[in-house]
């Protein structure tokens, strides 16, 4: 394996640019997987669990390839991180004082050049309509694909969708904070009905269909709310475009 870049690094975890076996993808770690914190490793399971076994693949949203489980990270991907991400993965054993760097989860997947948020903001004025229609209905056929499975992308903006802009290929990203929708038996219509609370609230307020909103307000007001998800992926998608 091959660490080519940073792409993102946080509190708990990086995005990295690689190359493994001649392919180019990139590689979501979450450090020391056994003590991260609750919600981090909870959407981290819920990301892997949502793509690989909820959902059959589809074009425009992000596959997983593979996962990689190792007792600590390599020195190629320490050697990668920026100093304060390096620090946050360091641990030091107290009697030898020993340095590691923290058990790690890794999902290997795909990778497209940018984000369109970045692509739009290079192009400014500049974007066609053209173009504005075609990673549209890329996005909206992905949405689609979540809502026949009983997900809901709860984090939908401009930074969680990557684009190639050689082809246009859209590919949505970031399934941390998807819900998914119960049946009550098999074959069964899905249940779109949330109870607001628990840490399901979604992402981006600017993203926020106005029924999530007023759920919010009561919940804040009497402490319990229920509320039907299954608008909130359109509210967003129109936002997004």
């Amino acid at each position: 394996m091959q660490v080519l870049r940073p792409i993102a690094c946080g509190g708990f975890g990086a995005v990295l640019d690689c190359r493994i076996r001649g392919l180019r993808v990139a590689l979501k770690i979450l450090y020391n997987y056994g003590i991260a914190s609750g919600h981090v490793a909870d959407e981290f399971r819920r990301e892997h669990d949502v793509l690989v076994n909820r959902i059959p693949p589809h074009e425009n949203i992000i596959a997983v390839l593979g996962v990689i489980e190792a007792e600590r990270l390599t020195r190629e991907i320490v050697d990668a991180l920026p100093d304060v991400a390096r620090e946050l993965a360091r641990r030091v054993d107290a009697r030898s004082g020993a340095v590691t760097y923290a058990r790690t989860t890794a999902l290997v997947m795909d990778l497209l050049p940018t984000t369109l948020e970045q692509y739009v903001r290079d192009l400014g004025d500049d974007l066609p309509a053209a173009q504005c229609v075609r990673l549209g209905q890329q996005v909206v056929a992905g949405l689609l694909h979540l809502h026949r499975h009983g997900i809901v992308h709860a984090d939908m903006k401009l930074n969680n969708i990557l684009v190639d802009p050689a082809s246009l290929h859209v590919l949505i990203i970031d399934f941390g904070m998807c819900i998914s929708a119960e049946r009550r038996g098999p074959g069964a219509e899905f249940q779109w009905g949330l109870r607001v609370g628990g840490g399901n609230i979604f992402g981006n307020p600017n993203h926020r269909s106005p029924e999530v909103c007023r759920a919010l307000r009561v919940y804040l007001r009497d402490g319990a709310a229920e509320v039907d998800i299954s608008m909130q992926p359109s509210f967003a998608a129109g936002v997004v475009l």
